[in-house]
């Protein structure tokens, strides 16, 4: 009977919620740039630019600029500089962009992947992103990282296609299933196309102490 290891949802949620925050953050980020800097940080630059070219004291545009804050909910202190207020808002553009880099792939992999599976063949495995790996293909099975990480990976010759690989994941797949299907592959692949396979050493268990008991006292 095969074995299909199904994508984890438990591990998969944290990318969810990693893109969702990203995507969410983009967009505190579109309207600080296209409406809220513009209203609080340009508006009030262009105002106080415009007190300057007037060739006015510093005195007297500091008491036009009291009038003219208070009338459009401004603060009082003097704004900062167009080309500042400019900078801030294009910022917020940068960012923008660079959390949906990072919130959109990643939303696309959570939903690519919460379907995903691994499932053993009775010659072999196959996968469904269409990859598939015939036992006599393979030339190793890596297990440098799976007892720390999890990772295997099995190297094979692909009919034509040249060296590949085909990896399995026991943290984006099901624990249990995966193990069942790591225990098909090395059911199936020879000893001696395994390598880094080293499972950490087993601490020593330490005798319980023996406590004295009253018999045990010599009177």
């Amino acid at each position: 009977m095969n074995v299909r290891a199904l994508a984890d949802k438990t591990f998969l949620r944290k990318f969810l919620i990693i893109s969702l925050v990203c995507i969410g953050f983009s967009f505190w980020a579109l309207y600080d740039g296209a409406i809220g800097f513009p209203k609080k940080k340009l508006e009030p630059a262009l105002a106080y630019e415009e007190l300057e070219q007037k060739g006015l004291s510093d005195s007297e545009i500091a008491k036009q600029w009291l009038t003219i804050a208070e009338q459009n909910g401004w603060p009082l202190s003097k704004p900062k500089s167009v080309k500042d207020a400019q900078g801030s808002i294009q910022q917020q553009y940068m960012m923008m962009a660079a959390a949906l880099a990072v919130g959109i792939p990643m939303l696309i992999w959570y939903f690519r992947t919460l379907s995903a599976w691994v499932e053993t063949t009775p010659t072999g495995l196959t996968s469904s992103w269409g990859q598939s790996v015939e036992f006599s293909q393979v030339t190793q099975l890596d297990k440098k990282k799976w007892y720390d990480k999890g990772i295997a990976r099995l190297n094979y010759e692909a009919s034509g296609g040249g060296p590949k690989q085909f990896v399995l994941d026991d943290f984006k797949f099901i624990r249990g299933e995966m193990a069942k299907v790591m225990e098909w592959v090395e059911q199936h692949v020879p000893r001696e196309k395994v390598v880094n396979d080293n499972p950490p050493a087993s601490k020593p268990t330490e005798p319980a102490p023996v406590e004295n008991s009253d018999d045990d006292i010599e009177e």
